[in-house]
């Protein structure tokens, strides 16, 4: 027995760039602008929420939020170091990949969609490797103020 094709679909894979030409332009720009706007995702949180714990760092020591470490946690003047400290990190870093970022992404524009996808999420992965990076050199603040305590 024949498998019946469906014929009310367009077999053609370019049939919508046919229909509406000047579509792969719209979609490339799309795109690019969705990576553009990821792109600057992390630097806005880091500073956002950087001046946020740089000014009004949670007053109680809790498991639910804010910079929370064994060594951050230990007691009151830990933890509004690690939050003073690491606030103001994140505003620092953050205004730097707030330039940086886009003009990294100028280069990629008017490039193909994958071009745009792998070096726009190359440039998403290095912001996430400097976000978390900032533990390192918080931990490190820490432990040289407050070297007596153990975490």
């Amino acid at each position: 027995m024949k498998q019946e094709v469906c014929n009310y679909l367009p077999q053609n894979p370019n049939y919508f760039s046919i229909i509406y030409p000047g579509l792969e332009v719209i979609q490339l720009i799309g795109f690019w602008f969705f990576m553009f706007m990821i792109s600057l995702l992390i630097p806005f949180i880091m500073v956002g929420l950087g001046n946020y714990f740089y000014k009004n760092p949670p007053k109680k020591i809790n498991s639910l939020f804010g910079y929370r470490t064994a060594r951050s946690m230990q007691t009151p003047e830990t933890w509004a170091f690690a939050h003073h400290h690491c606030g103001q990190l994140w505003v620092r870093t953050g205004r730097i990949m707030l330039i940086i970022s886009p003009i990294a992404m100028a280069f990629l524009f008017g490039r193909e969609i994958d071009y745009v996808g792998l070096y726009g999420g190359i440039i998403v992965g290095i912001q996430a490797i400097i976000l978390v990076s900032t533990i390192f050199f918080t931990e490190t603040a820490l432990k040289r103020k407050f070297n007596g305590l153990e975490g």
